[in-house]
C-alpha cells in the first residue's frame, strides 16, 4: 500500500504492552477508514495503557503503526461489514502464513475473533475459521473480553475460557449465547478522536475524506422486513442533543475538519434531526447523511442539507408498486414520493439517488414497470440528474424475509432489462449482480457444512475471487440457495445464537406480508419481539 499521512494515530511502546490487537478490515484503506466500526473498535482497544491495537487493511502485510507483521500479534480481529468480504479476510491470512482452519492453528498462532453486523446476522458459514464470535455491540462485550485476556495465565492456550462470556460465541465449545446490546448509547464509549488521512492518492483517498463520524443513532424501530439492521440492532435508541454536541465540540477540538457525516441505522428518524441539522451548521461546519426517510423530508430538512453541502439526496423506495411497499412493511405511497420530488426541485436539488429493490414475494412484471413509470414521472418535477440503483432482494436470517427464496437468474435478467430503457442524460442506472447477491444469500443463510465446504477447498483453489472458488467447488449457487430457504426451519444458527428476536414474532410478521398487513412502528407501538422481553 502506498503510504499515507495521518493525523490522531495510536502508536505505542509494544513491548511495555500485554496484549497486542491487529485490527483487520478485510477490503481497501480508503473503505475502511470510511467505517464508524473501525474507529470505535481501534479507540476502545487502545483506551487500555497496557493494549495496543493497530490497522491492517487489504492492501498491507505489516501493521501501519508500527509495521509488524500479524503473525506477531496476540490476537487477530477482523470487523465484517460486508458478506462478500469473508474471501478478503482469507487472502489476508493467507498472505500472512497464518492457517485459514483453525483447528491447522495452534499456541504458536494468534487468536482470531470477529465481529461486526455479518457475525450478528450469522456466524456459522465462518466457524471453521473463526475462534470467537462477537455477538452484540463492543462497547459491552471489548471491556470483558480485555478484562478476561489479561487474567489468563496464557490467552492461546486457555482461550476457551471466553466462552463463559454472554456475547462470545466459540465453535470449538459450541456454546449457545446472546446478543448483548448498550441500552443508553449516551453513557456508551464514543471515539471523539478519529484518524483522519491527511495525504493520500487516488487509491487510499477515503469515502469520507477529512470527515467526522458521528453516531446520532442506533438500530431502527420502522420494522422493513426486508431489513436485517432493523432486527439485529433492536430497540432503536437515540443519542441526546446535549451529548451530539458534546462530541461534535470534542470532534473540533481534537480534528481539522470542515464536515460530519451523521451515522445511524435510520439518522433522520431522530426526533431532534432537525436541531442537529441547525447544531452542525451553527459551529461552521458542513454535513451529510447517506440516506434519508422519504416520509421525513420537509423543506427545512432539504434545506438543512443543501447548506450542509450535501449535492445528492439518497432515499429508498424500494418498488415502484404501492402494494409492494405495504407488503414489506414500509408503506409509502407513490403520491408522497412525487411530492418529494417537487420539493427537490424547489430547493434546487442538484441530484437524487434512489434505491430498488426486484425479486419481492409476489412481484409481477407489472411491478417493475411502474418503477419506470415513478422514475418518468419524477422527471415531470425534478430537473437534476436522477440515479438509480437496482439489486436483488437478498432474504436475511432474523428477518421475516428469510422464508423468500432467492430469485432465479432468468427472472432477475428479464425483470432488470425493463429498467435499461430508462437509462439517458438525465437518468444514470447501476444494476447489482444476480451472481454476487445469491453468494450473499448463501453466506447470509449459510450453516457449519457450508464452513466446512469452504475449509475443505479454499487452500486448493487459487482464490482470485469468488466466483474462481464458487468454481472450483462446482457449486450451483442458485440451488444451494434454494435448499437454505426450504431447510431454514432446521438451520441450527436459532439453537446457538439468540438475538433477541422471537422466532414466533417473525413467523407472525412473515404472515402479516402474505396478506400486506401494517405493523406499527417500535417503539410507538410495541410490537413485542421478544428484544425488550
Amino acid at each position: 500500500m502506498k503510504v499515507v499521512k495521518e493525523d490522531n494515530i495510536v502508536k505505542k511502546n509494544i513491548r511495555r504492552t500485554d496484549l497486542k490487537v491487529a485490527l483487520c478490515y478485510p477490503n481497501q484503506y480508503r473503505i475502511g477508514m470510511s467505517c464508524l466500526a473501525l474507529h470505535y473498535i481501534y479507540n476502545l482497544f487502545n483506551s487500555y495503557e497496557n493494549v495496543v491495537c493497530e490497522r491492517f487493511f487489504l492492501e498491507n502485510t505489516f501493521s501501519l503503526e508500527s509495521q509488524l507483521p500479524l503473525s506477531k500479534f496476540d490476537i487477530i480481529a477482523f470487523t465484517l461489514q460486508f458478506e462478500l468480504d469473508y474471501i478478503n479476510m482469507f487472502k489476508i491470512l493467507i498472505n500472512s502464513k497464518i492457517p485459514v482452519d483453525r483447528q491447522k492453528r495452534n499456541t504458536s498462532h494468534p487468536i482470531i475473533i470477529a465481529g461486526g453486523p455479518c457475525v450478528m446476522e450469522n456466524p456459522l458459514p465462518l466457524s471453521n475459521f473463526i475462534d470467537i464470535f462477537f455477538i452484540g455491540e463492543a462497547e459491552v462485550l471489548v471491556p470483558k473480553f480485555i478484562e478476561r485476556a489479561l487474567s489468563l495465565k496464557n490467552i492461546k492456550r486457555d482461550f476457551l475460557d471466553f466462552s463463559s462470556i454472554t456475547g462470545l460465541y466459540l465453535p470449538e465449545v459450541g456454546n449457545k449465547t446472546k446478543r448483548v446490546w448498550v441500552e443508553n448509547i449516551d453513557d456508551a464509549f464514543y471515539p471523539t478522536i478519529q484518524v483522519l488521512t491527511r495525504m493520500y492518492d487516488k487509491s487510499t483517498k477515503p469515502i469520507f475524506s477529512n470527515s467526522f463520524l458521528l453516531e446520532i443513532s442506533r438500530g431502527c424501530g420502522r420494522g422493513c422486513r426486508f431489513c436485517i439492521s432493523g432486527y439485529i440492532y433492536r430497540p432503536p435508541r437515540y443519542r441526546s442533543i446535549k451529548k451530539i454536541e458534546k462530541i461534535i465540540d470534542e470532534a473540533i477540538e481534537n480534528h481539522k475538519i470542515n464536515k460530519i457525516i451523521l451515522v445511524g441505522t435510520s439518522a433522520s428518524d431522530h426526533p431532534k434531526f432537525k436541531e442537529i441539522c441547525e447544531l452542525i451548521l451553527s459551529k461552521g461546519l458542513f454535513f451529510s447523511t447517506p440516506s434519508l426517510r422519504i416520509d421525513v423530508l420537509d423543506e427545512d430538512i432539504i434545506s438543512f442539507l443543501l447548506k450542509g453541502s450535501q449535492k445528492t439526496i439518497t432515499i429508498a423506495p424500494e418498488s415502484g408498486s404501492n402494494f409492494l411497499r405495504t407488503l414489506i412493511n414500509k408503506p409509502i405511497p407513490n403520491s408522497l414520493i412525487l411530492n418529494v420530488a417537487k420539493l427537490f426541485q424547489r430547493n434546487n436539488v442538484p441530484s437524487l439517488k434512489m434505491y430498488f429493490m426486484v425479486g419481492l414475494p409476489n412481484e409481477s412484471i407489472k411491478d417493475i414497470e411502474a418503477i419506470n413509470a415513478i422514475s418518468s414521472k419524477i422527471l415531470e418535477n425534478f430537473k437534476g440528474l436522477l440515479k438509480l440503483s437496482v439489486n436483488p432482494l437478498i432474504p436475511k436470517p432474523y428477518t421475516p424475509m428469510q422464508w423468500v427464496p432467492y430469485i432465479s437468474r432468468k427472472e432477475y435478467l428479464k425483470k432488470t432489462k425493463i429498467l435499461k430503457p430508462l437509462k439517458s442524460k438525465k437518468i444514470s442506472i447501476s444494476i447489482g449482480s444476480w451472481s454476487m447477491g445469491c453468494l450473499e444469500h448463501i453466506l447470509s443463510l449459510g450453516t457449519s457444512e457450508l464452513s466446512e465446504l469452504l475449509s475443505t477447498n479454499i487452500l486448493a483453489s487459487n482464490l482470485v475471487n469468488w466466483q474462481s472458488l464458487i468454481g472450483w467447488l462446482r457449486l450451483n449457487i442458485h440451488d444451494y440457495s434454494r435448499m437454505l430457504t426450504v431447510n431454514i426451519n432446521e438451520n441450527p444458527l436459532f439453537n446457538i445464537i439468540d438475538n433477541g428476536i422471537s422466532i414466533d414474532f417473525l413467523k407472525a410478521e412473515y404472515y402479516k406480508m402474505t396478506l400486506a398487513l401494517f405493523t406499527q412502528p417500535c417503539p410507538s407501538t410495541c410490537s413485542s419481539c421478544g428484544v425488550c422481553n
